[in-house]
């Protein structure tokens, strides 16, 4: 080929500098080439380098955190106690007792639980299903300055309490709350049967009364109790002592069953009883007794009580006089009562 010389070489060159100059603008307006040529360095710089600079970075992390971490132990937790009675069931014990009028907060009572349950007799809200886990939930529902629920829990195979021991004193030394006594059947609650009653049965008694304070109006509830087979009355509500004194105490049944007792079923010898949805029924010196007297010195005393029996039944109680009940001394009132006598 023949050489060109030096004109035509740069004739040449203006020609395709000019021909091409219009199509480089386009490019350059359309692409960032000066960024392009950048991230391309970035990346081979993190490509080669990255590797070390990462480290270095974990390095000084892990250097950190080495420096922060503290010794591992295990701390004591303060002591609490899980609530056995759930809010679910004490809804069902509202639901079931009615005439409670149970208020609608459980922090609004101190709830104490008889039961076979494990860890029954663990802690000071907890006691054992005998008489003796049931006269010491008694005595720490009196040392409470709220009002009392003691939860009894029962089943149709584990419901009974001896009292062949002797009577079962329930005091409530507190003017100011109700101590309550109730049975719950969970099983029967699920399953929405007939509950199982906590069956008090033995020679004792229940005797309610005020101590050695006849200035305490006190009051205790019990609710779904079966009482039987005292050799004297089901229930006593009383004052202490030989003579005694009038007594102050008011004791309220609800859905209970007071049977089978050698005396009186209820005998109010002074303060006052409340009978609601119960059935008072072959007791073998009458029904309900209310008020009484006492000879001292030659004197005669006369101790008035009263009586107020809704929705119950007295039915085949035994006396020569009375059978059903047998005002002494004092006021009885009965709404929607049935009464059925031998």
């Amino acid at each position: 080929m023949a050489c060109r010389s030096r004109l035509e070489r740069t004739l040449v060159a203006d020609a395709r500098r000019n021909l091409l100059t219009p199509f480089w603008n386009i490019l350059m307006s359309k692409f960032d080439i000066a960024r392009l040529f950048g991230n391309i360095s970035q990346s081979f710089s993190a490509r080669t380098f990255g590797d070390r600079i990462h480290s270095a970075h974990r390095t000084s992390a892990v250097a950190k955190k080495r420096k922060r971490s503290r010794t591992c132990r295990v701390e004591e937790l303060e002591p609490r106690e899980m609530l056995a009675v759930t809010l679910a069931e004490f809804d069902a014990i509202k639901t079931q007792y009615s005439d409670l009028n149970l208020g609608e907060f459980m922090d609004d009572y101190h709830i104490i639980e008889v039961s076979r349950l494990d860890g029954a007799g663990e802690n000071e809200n907890h006691f054992v299903f005998t008489l003796k886990g049931l006269e010491d939930a008694i005595k720490r529902a009196n040392e409470t300055t709220q009002e009392s629920i003691i939860v009894v829990r029962t089943s149709e195979h584990y419901r009974s309490i001896g009292l062949d021991s002797g009577n079962l004193p329930i005091i409530n030394a507190s003017a100011d709350k109700p101590l309550t006594i109730v049975s719950y059947d969970q099983e029967s609650a699920e399953n929405g049967t007939a509950w199982a009653q906590l069956r008090l049965n033995g020679a004792g008694s229940i005797v309610v009364n005020t101590a050695n304070n006849r200035s305490v109006p006190a009051e205790v509830v019990l609710a779904g109790i079966e009482i039987t087979g005292a050799t004297s009355s089901g229930i006593q509500v009383r004052g202490t002592g030989d003579y005694g004194h009038d007594s102050t105490a008011t004791v309220t049944l609800v859905d209970c069953d007071i049977h089978n007792n050698g005396g009186t079923g209820i005998y109010v010898m002074s303060g006052s009883a409340n009978v609601l949805n119960s059935v008072i029924k072959q007791n073998r010196n009458g029904g309900i007794f209310n008020g009484s007297t006492y000879t001292y010195y030659g004197d005669t005393y006369v101790r008035q009580a009263s009586t107020h029996i809704v929705n119950s039944l007295v039915v085949e109680n035994f006396r020569d006089y009375g059978a059903g009940l047998y005002n002494r001394a004092g006021s009885m009132t009965l709404v929607n009562c049935t009464f059925v006598v031998y």
